[in-house]
C-alpha cells in the first residue's frame, strides 16, 4: 500500500524486507528530504519525508514498484485550506499527523480507520457495511512523535513508581505476562533511562527495551505481589505498581456481534486507540495484537476466552492473544475490532446458549455488554413507512386486553416509538401504562425510556431523575442519554465518560439520532478540554447520514477546536466558511467567536464587532448561544464605554438565565458596575445628562443605607454643578420622601430645600424645610436651615419675616443677610452696621480679600458715601487701602472712597454693579463650601 499525508509518504510490504538506499540520493532526487525504514517479523514500512507541493503517481513494472514524485503547486495550495471533510471511505488508509504536539498538554490525534458501525439493518442491507479486512489493509501506521522520552523511578512506602516522561503525547499500553510488565507506546524516540539506586534493588528487578516495528516497548521484572496502575498527565505516563490491585474506573467492555453485516466480530468501544501493534514474546513464544490508547486508565479488568482468541487482562490497552493465524486485530469506527474475514469468528447468535454449552476450558465465553435500550430489536421489520401501521396494531390489541397486558402492550408501544426518537408519543404511552399500574416506575426500562423522552423533549429535569438517580450498572445504551443529560447539565467531565462508554450503542440508533449524539459527544470532548478528541469524534461522522446543518455543526467544533490549539489562522477560516452558509444557529455561533477573535487580533475594529454582534440579538434566542452573546456584548460595551449596553446585556442575562450561576454572578457584576459608576465616580466621564439619564434606567441599583444615599447626593451635586436644578431636586426629594428618617432626612432634606432656593422655587423651599423639622436635629443642621428659610424670605422680599427669624442671631450670616435686607431698604446706615459686624476685624489680615468681602467692602463704602458721611467713609478707606489696593475692584474703591461725587457717572456705574450682585448667588457658594 502506498498513501501520501501532507509532506509524508507511506510505503508498505506484507513480508519483512532490508532496503538499500544509495548515501548521495538527497542530492540526486529533488524534494526528497529523508528516508527510513522499519521492519518485523513479516512487515516492512518505508517512511519518505518530501514535500507539500508533490503529488505521487506508483505502478507495478515487471517485479518493481515505481514511485513518481511530481511538482504540482495546486497541492500545496490546496494543503494551506484546513481539512474540514467528514472521512466517508472505510477502507482507505487514514494517516494523520498532530500539528500542535509541540504543547505540553496538547491531546495527540490518533486515526482510526473508519469501519462503519451501525445496526440499522435495512440501511445496512442497502448500503453493505464494511468491516476491518486483515493487518495490511486496516491496521494503519498512525505517526505518533512524541520526542525525547525519560524514564525515572521513585520509592513508594508500598512500591514503586515509574514515570516515562515524554515530550509531547502519545498512546500507551501496560499489560502483565509471563511474569513481565509490557509498557508500550505508539510513539517511539530516543529514550534515557534514570540510573537505578539501590533501594530499588527489592521492587525492580530489571527493565529492558524491546525492539518493535513500531512504538516503543519495555518489560519490567518487578517484585511478586506488585500490580500495575496506569495514569496519565499531560505528555507524562505513569505506572504505579502496589501490593494492592487498583480497580479501573474505566474498563474496556468487549460486545460480541455474531450479526454484523460483514460477518460475526468482537468489539471493544473506545476513542482514542492506537494502531495494531504486532509484538512477540519472547517468553511464551507467540505473537500478541497490542493496541495502545491515549486516556488513561483504559485496560481489561480480567482475561476473557475466546474460540480463536484471547483478551487478556490489562492496565492500559487493548491485548489480543492469536489462536487463529486468521485473527485480525483493528482500530475501526467508534473503537477495536476482532475478526475473522476468511474462516469466520465462532460467536453464538444466543449469548445464554453460549454460556449453557461452555467447556471447562471456557473456549466458547464471550463478555457482552446488557443494553436496557435495545432499540434495534424494538424497532424489528418496521421502518418509518409502516411505522403506524405496527402501532396501530398494538394499540388495537392493548384496546381488547385485560390491564397487565395493556401495560406491556403500552409499553411496546413506548418501545417502539423511543426506538424512532419520537418522544412526545412515547411518553403518552409510558402515562397510560404508569396511570394502571405506578408501580411500573420501579422499573429500569420504564425510567430509562422515559428518561429519554425527556430529555428529547428538554425536560432536562425530569430526565436528569429518570436517568442519574437509578443504577443502572454498565450499559452502553443508557450511557449514552446520561452522557447528553450531563452535556446538558455542563458537567463535561462526567458526560465524557459517559459518552465513551456509550460509543457502542451509536450503531443502535437511527442516523437522525446518532448524528445528534456524535456531534454531542464531539462538543462534550471539546468542552472537557480534550481537543484531538474532538475533531475524531466529528471524523467518525458518516456523510451520508448528515445533513448540511449537521455538517455546519460538525465545522464549527472542528474550528473551535482548531482555535483552542492555537491554529488561529485556520481555526478562523472554517469558522468563516460556517457564518458564509447561513445555517441556523451555528452561523450565529461562529460570528460571535469570529468577530471577537478578529478583533483580539487587531483585524477588526470595535465599532465593526459590536455591529456584528447586535446583530445577532434576534437571530436566535435562549441557551448557550444568548448567554455567550451577551456576555461577549458586554466586554465590548466596556471597552467601548458604552455602559448603558454593557448594563442592559447584564441586566438580560439576570432575568433571562434566572435561578443560574450566570444570572448570580450577573447580578453581581451589574451590581459591581453600577457601584463603580456612580460611587467611585467613573459616570464622571460623561455628560451629566447622559449620567443621569443612565441612573434613571438603573436606579433600583441605588444600595439601600448611607452607600446608597451617597451615590445620590454625588449625582445630585453634580447636576446642580451644572445648573440642573429640576433633575438634583427630583433625585432628593424621591431620598427625602422614601428613603431617610429622623436627623438624616433633615440633613438631605436642607440640600434639597437649598436647591429649590437656588432654583427660585421658593414656596417648595420652605414646605421642604416646614416637613422635616425635628427636634434632636444638631444645632450646626438648624442654624443651616435657619439660613435656607430666611433666603427664601428674603427672596420673596419678607423681609419682616427675615429680621424676625434673625434677631436673636449675631452669626457672620446673620449680619450679611440683615445687610442684604437694609441694603434693598435702601437703609444705609443698618447696612453699614451690618457689614462692619460681618467683616469684623478681617481688615487687619494680610491674606486678600475673596470676591464676596470686597463687594461687601464695596457695598459700605457707597452707603457711607450715600449717606455723605466723609469722616467714616475715610476711616474705611485707611482700614481696607492695603487690602484693596492690589485687587481687581482697586480703582472702583478709589472711585468711591476719594471724594466721591454720588452724582457722577462713575459713581453710579459702580454703586450699580454691586446693586446688581447676586448675593444669593454667593450664598450657594458658601453654603456648598460648608
Amino acid at each position: 500500500t502506498i498513501e501520501k499525508n501532507l509532506n509524508i509518504v507511506l510505503i508498505k510490504f506484507n513480508r519483512k524486507e532490508k532496503f538499500i538506499f544509495p548515501s548521495n540520493y538527497k542530492n540526486k532526487i529533488p524534494y526528497i528530504f529523508g528516508i527510513t525504514q522499519e521492519t518485523n517479523t513479516n512487515e516492512s514500512l518505508i517512511k519518505i519525508e518530501t514535500s507539500n507541493e508533490i503529488k505521487i503517481n506508483n505502478f507495478l513494472n515487471n517485479k518493481s514498484v515505481v514511485l513518481d514524485l511530481i511538482y504540482d503547486k495546486k497541492i500545496s495550495e490546496k494543503n494551506t485550506s484546513p481539512n474540514i471533510t467528514i472521512k466517508k471511505n472505510t477502507d482507505d488508509l487514514n494517516l494523520s499527523i498532530s500539528k500542535n504536539n509541540t504543547k505540553e498538554n496538547a491531546e495527540l490525534e490518533p486515526t482510526v480507520s473508519k469501519a462503519k458501525d451501525k445496526k440499522n439493518k435495512d440501511k445496512d442491507k442497502d448500503k453493505g457495511v464494511k468491516s476491518a479486512k486483515d493487518d495490511k489493509e486496516n491496521n494503519k501506521f498512525t505517526i505518533e512523535k512524541p520526542g525525547k522520552l525519560n524514564i525515572d523511578f521513585s520509592k513508594k512506602d508500598d512500591g514503586l513508581l515509574v514515570s516515562f516522561k515524554w515530550q509531547n503525547p502519545t498512546t500507551a499500553a501496560v499489560f502483565e505476562r509471563a511474569g513481565y510488565n509490557w509498557v508500550l507506546f505508539g510513539g517511539s524516540g530516543l529514550f534515557n533511562i534514570s540510573p537505578l539506586g539501590k533501594e530499588f534493588a527489592k521492587d525492580l528487578i530489571s527493565i529492558e527495551s524491546i525492539k518493535i516495528m513500531r512504538g516503543l516497548a519495555f518489560r519490567l521484572k518487578v517484585r511478586e505481589g506488585l500490580f500495575a496502575s496506569v495514569s496519565r498527565r499531560g505528555s507524562n505516563w505513569n505506572v504505579e505498581f502496589k501490593s494492592k490491585k487498583r480497580e479501573l474506573t474505566r474498563p474496556l467492555l468487549a460486545r460480541g456481534q455474531p450479526n454484523w453485516p460483514t460477518g460475526p466480530r468482537v468489539f471493544i468501544p473506545v476513542e482514542g486507540a492506537s494502531s495494531r501493534i504486532a509484538i512477540a514474546d519472547p517468553e511464551v513464544g507467540d505473537d500478541l495484537a497490542v493496541i495502545p490508547i491515549l486516556q488513561d486508565g483504559r485496560g481489561r479488568a480480567e482475561d476473557r476466552i475466546f474460540a480463536q482468541f484471547k483478551l487478556l487482562q490489562s492496565a492500559q490497552g487493548v491485548v489480543v492473544e492469536r489462536r487463529s493465524d486468521d485473527i485480525r486485530v483493528a482500530t475501526a469506527n467508534y473503537g477495536v475490532e476482532i475478526s475473522s474475514p476468511n474462516i469466520g469468528l465462532a460467536l453464538s447468535n444466543n449469548k445464554k446458549e453460549s454460556f449453557e454449552d461452555k467447556d471447562e476450558s471456557d473456549e466458547d465465553l464471550f463478555e457482552d455488554v446488557s443494553s436496557i435500550l435495545d432499540f434495534v430489536e424494538w424497532r424489528g421489520e418496521t421502518n418509518l413507512e409502516n411505522l403506524d401501521q405496527f402501532s396501530r396494531e398494538l394499540q388495537l390489541s392493548a384496546s381488547k386486553s385485560g390491564d397487565d397486558e395493556k401495560i406491556e402492550s403500552y409499553t411496546d408501544i413506548a418501545r417502539l416509538y423511543i426506538s424512532y426518537g419520537l418522544s412526545a408519543e412515547a411518553l403518552g404511552y409510558l402515562k397510560l401504562a404508569y396511570d394502571i399500574d405506578p408501580s411500573i416506575e420501579q422499573n429500569l426500562e420504564f425510567r430509562a425510556i422515559r428518561g429519554a423522552s425527556s430529555y428529547l423533549l428538554g425536560r432536562i429535569n425530569d430526565a436528569s431523575k429518570d436517568l442519574l438517580e437509578p443504577d443502572f450498572g454498565v450499559d452502553p445504551s443508557v450511557s449514552l442519554w446520561k452522557g447528553a443529560v450531563l452535556a446538558e447539565r455542563k458537567e463535561w467531565q462526567e458526560s465524557r465518560q459517559e459518552f465513551q462508554l456509550g460509543v457502542i450503542a451509536l450503531s443502535d440508533l437511527t442516523p437522525e439520532l446518532r448524528v445528534k449524539f456524535q456531534l454531542l459527544a464531539a462538543e462534550t470532548a471539546f468542552k472537557a478540554g480534550e481537543v484531538a478528541s474532538a475533531e475524531l469524534e466529528i471524523e467518525s461522522i458518516d456523510p451520508e447520514e448528515a445533513s448540511l446543518e449537521n455538517i455546519s455543526r460538525g465545522k464549527l467544533i472542528i474550528g473551535l477546536a482548531r482555535m483552542a490549539t492555537g491554529d488561529k489562522v485556520g481555526g478562523l477560516d472554517i469558522l468563516n466558511e460556517v457564518v458564509n452558509e447561513k445555517y441556523r444557529p451555528t452561523w450565529a455561533e461562529a460570528q460571535i467567536v469570529y468577530s471577537m477573535e478578529k478583533y483580539k487580533l487587531g483585524q477588526m475594529n470595535l465599532k465593526s464587532a459590536i455591529d456584528n454582534l447586535e446583530s445577532l440579538l434576534f437571530v436566535w434566542r435562549g441557551d448557550q448561544f444568548e448567554l455567550s452573546l451577551l456576555k461577549n456584548l458586554r466586554d465590548l460595551y466596556l471597552e467601548d464605554e458604552n455602559y448603558r449596553g454593557a448594563m442592559n446585556s447584564l441586566r438580560t442575562i439576570k432575568s433571562a438565565f434566572k435561578g443560574t450561576i450566570d444570572s448570580e454572578k450577573a447580578e453581581k457584576d451589574l451590581n459591581n458596575l453600577f457601584l463603580r459608576l456612580y460611587l467611585e465616580g467613573d459616570s464622571e466621564k460623561m455628560p451629566p445628562i447622559k449620567a443621569l439619564a443612565l441612573y434613571n434606567e438603573f436606579s433600583e441599583l441605588t444600595p439601600e443605607g448611607e452607600v446608597g444615599d451617597k451615590i445620590i447626593n454625588k449625582l445630585s451635586e453634580r447636576l446642580v454643578s451644572v445648573d440642573l436644578l429640576e433633575q438634583a431636586a427630583q433625585l432628593l426629594n424621591y431620598q427625602v420622601s422614601f428613603r431617610l428618617k429622623g436627623i438624616e432626612k433633615g440633613r438631605i432634606a436642607s440640600k434639597l430645600a437649598a436647591v429649590y432656593l437656588f432654583d427660585r422655587e421658593i414656596k417648595k423651599c420652605i414646605e421642604v424645610l416646614d416637613n422635616s423639622e425635628f427636634d434632636l436635629l444638631p444645632q450646626e443642621l438648624k442654624l443651616e436651615r435657619l439660613f435656607l428659610r430666611a433666603r427664601a424670605h428674603l427672596l420673596d422680599e419678607n423681609y419682616e419675616k427675615v429680621l424676625d427669624l434673625l434677631k436673636n442671631n449675631n452669626s457672620r450670616e446673620s449680619h450679611i443677610i440683615r445687610a442684604e435686607v437694609f441694603w434693598k431698604s435702601k437703609d444705609w446706615l443698618k447696612t453699614v452696621s451690618e457689614l462692619e459686624k460681618a467683616l469684623d476685624l478681617r481688615w487687619q489680615s494680610s491674606e486678600p480679600l475673596n470676591f464676596d468681602e470686597r463687594n461687601q467692602v464695596m457695598q459700605m463704602t457707597v452707603s457711607l458715601a450715600l449717606l455723605d458721611d466723609w469722616e467714616n467713609l475715610k476711616l474705611v478707606r485707611n482700614k481696607w487701602i492695603n487690602l484693596m489696593k492690589n485687587s481687581k475692584d482697586a480703582e472702583p474703591f478709589d472711585i468711591l472712597t476719594l471724594d466721591p461725587d454720588t452724582d457722577s457717572v462713575d459713581f453710579r456705574q459702580v454703586a450699580g454693579r454691586i446693586a446688581q450682585i447676586d448675593t444669593l448667588d454667593a450664598f450657594m457658594k458658601r453654603y456648598k463650601k460648608n
